[in-house]
């Protein structure tokens, strides 16, 4: 998988993961704010705190959770090699490979020697 699409999928499921925990985390500290009124000055208004707490978290810690795995993922491309590239084979290396075995039998025919003996002409 290249780099680039590896960061998107991790980046994503990260994202995905931290915004959901980062609501949870907004609705308990609703809950705590609620808790917290003082008596003296009546209830306090914790619509507007949970509001801006359910849109802010999530959306940061989504957005940190993807620099971090950006980050991890640009790191780890570096620090491990690149994929080795496989030589280039000659196209006509059979042909070439053809040729070099037509030649050393036609030696071989021309010196007298059986095909398939040794260089004393025993087999």
């Amino acid at each position: 998988m290249s780099t680039r699409k590896t960061i998107l999928v991790h980046g994503g499921l990260v994202a995905g993961v931290l915004a959901v925990v980062g609501y949870l985390f907004a609705q308990m500290a609703g809950m705590w704010v609620a808790s917290q009124s003082d008596t003296g000055r009546g209830p306090a208004d914790t619509g507007a705190i949970v509001n801006t707490l359910a849109t802010r978290l999530p959306f940061s810690m989504a957005a940190i959770g993807f620099v971090l795995v950006v980050i991890g993922e640009g790191l780890k491309s570096l620090w491990k090699a690149p994929p080795r590239r496989e030589a280039q084979a000659d196209p006509n290396w059979a042909e070439a490979e053809l040729q070099r075995l037509l030649s050393e039998q036609e030696t071989l025919a021309e010196t007298g020697i059986p095909v398939g003996s040794d260089s004393n002409g025993t087999r």
